[in-house]
């Protein structure tokens, strides 16, 4: 890395993971992240709000027909979404959550919306969407989620840093 004293593994050393608790608090706390796919052979990313109850996420997947954000409505492939914050280079952390988004069942919806109320930063049919006439809510069946943070987070989550290694 050019213009530091930090090689590419120390910036991998000073962080440490974050626990199964912490990842969970992220999530409710934040209630948006950027959501990526591959659909059709493109990637798409987008940022999301999402809601979060227990261990699901919510999403309001709302955007005209013939728009990038609609074609997450369509996959069936794996998706990421990657919630994080940055307040210097030592206070950081960030959470990446792996899993398949799957339609929300009839009997589902008001436990979705109920999540998407709660923890929702913007819903999404929110945002200037056009022609958007409807919407469709999809749950992310959560495959794995892993997180990170920086040696001075202001998460808190217990434990030192590692040591800082010199070559």
């Amino acid at each position: 890395m050019e213009g530091g004293n930090h090689d590419s593994t120390d910036w991998v050393e000073r962080g440490r993971e974050l626990s199964d608790e912490t990842i969970a608090e992220v999530l409710r706390r934040r209630g948006h992240g950027v959501l990526s796919a591959a659909v059709d052979g493109d990637v798409v990313a987008r940022p999301m709000s999402f809601g979060v109850d227990g261990d699901d996420l919510y999403f309001q997947l709302a955007a005209p027909a013939e728009s990038n954000a609609s074609r997450f409505a369509a996959t069936d492939g794996p998706v990421e979404l990657v919630v994080s914050a940055v307040e210097s280079v030592d206070d950081w952390h960030s959470v990446v959550v792996r899993g398949r988004l799957v339609p929300v069942a009839a009997d589902e919806e008001s436990r979705a919306f109920r999540a998407l109320a709660d923890n929702a930063v913007l819903p999404q049919n929110a945002l200037g969407v056009g022609e958007c006439r409807e919407f469709r809510l999809a749950r992310l069946a959560v495959e794995s989620a892993t997180g990170r943070e920086g040696p001075a987070s202001s998460l808190g989550s217990g434990g030192p840093a590692p040591p800082r290694t010199s070559d």
